[in-house]
């Protein structure tokens, strides 16, 4: 029965993934078609980014204080709507900038603010001992999602255009909604909250104190930051710089999806009896000296390796 239930989280999962792709993909797209503008590209990125600073710990506070099920369910229901809402902001003859930038922030919030939810809710879904399994399978999907996401939405959006692509995007935030609908009903038993404010203060000042939550936080702060200036940049600099078509800037993407598996595979092997912080850095530091070698190279074949 466990395992039953966790199969309408993992299919939600994988929908709403889908969808998350074809809209990273369609979103810089439509606004370069519409604006040949790599720097209104690079801020609706850049504003994508920012929710996950702002509202990262009320989704914590969140999901400790109320039913993950319906915050899931809720969270989906609106992203749906704002999805709407931003397409119907692109469709107007008259692109304005404020409208735009402000659907963006408001769909980009729903995720940091659900979560949080998401992942605790996979241990009341399944038993201890299968645990690892359920991660492992939420973490394969995250993983082939970023081989065949650029590969399918690219060619997707190829097809049927990058407005076309938002609006299953629409669609997909909708059917994993109603997936979750089948989740249990948990037994919401914990105690009366103290307030957001004073959570979050809570919150904080233990993250301040444990120096390893906090150099943690902060390395991943800072390699997220990069990360999104990157994709930011990228659609620009291949289609626009370089030349080449979405169809292969989307296989590009495709393999360093391939990559990612590939690590992941090979990770549990290879860290066996290695310093997770000296992981982490020399990690951080190859992915900055490699994307350094982008300005190199361009050349499609070197760019992809």
């Amino acid at each position: 029965m466990a395992q039953s239930v966790f199969r309408f989280l993992w299919l939600s999962f994988l929908i709403s993934s889908i969808g998350d792709w074809l809209y990273k993909l369609a979103l810089p797209v439509v606004i370069l078609q519409k604006t040949g503008s790599a720097y209104h590209a690079a801020t609706a990125f850049g504003v994508s980014f920012v929710p996950w600073i702002v509202f990262s710990l009320l989704g914590g506070v969140i999901a400790d204080d109320y039913v993950k099920k319906y915050v899931l369910i809720v969270g989906h229901f609106l992203a749906s709507g704002l999805a709407l809402l931003l397409l119907g902001v692109l469709w107007q003859r008259q692109l304005s900038y404020p409208l735009l930038y402000g659907a963006i922030f408001l769909l980009s919030s729903v995720d940091p603010l659900t979560h949080p939810s998401f992942q605790s809710v996979i241990p009341e879904l399944v038993t201890a001992n299968q645990l690892v399994a359920a991660n492992a399978t939420i973490q394969t999907i995250e993983n082939c999602i970023s081989v065949v996401g650029p590969l399918l939405g690219g060619a997707i959006i190829t097809l049927i255009g990058g407005y076309t692509g938002l609006m299953v995007d629409v669609g997909s935030f909708l059917i994993a909604a109603i997936l979750l609908c089948w989740l249990p009903n948990e037994h919401h038993t914990n105690p009366k909250p103290a307030g957001v404010f004073a959570e979050l203060r809570v919150g904080f000042t233990y993250t301040l104190k444990k120096q390893v939550i906090l150099s943690g936080s902060l390395m991943f702060f800072f390699t997220n930051f990069a990360l999104n200036m990157f994709e930011a940049n990228y659609m620009y600099y291949m289609i626009k710089q370089l030349g080449y078509s979405l169809f292969k800037t989307s296989i590009a993407m495709t393999i360093a999806g391939i990559g990612a598996l590939l690590g992941g595979l090979f990770a549990t092997k290879w860290l066996a009896n290695r310093k997770a912080g000296v992981v982490l850095t020399n990690s951080t530091m190859w992915a900055g000296g490699l994307t350094f070698l982008l300005l190199l190279v361009h050349q499609y074949i070197y760019i992809l390796v």
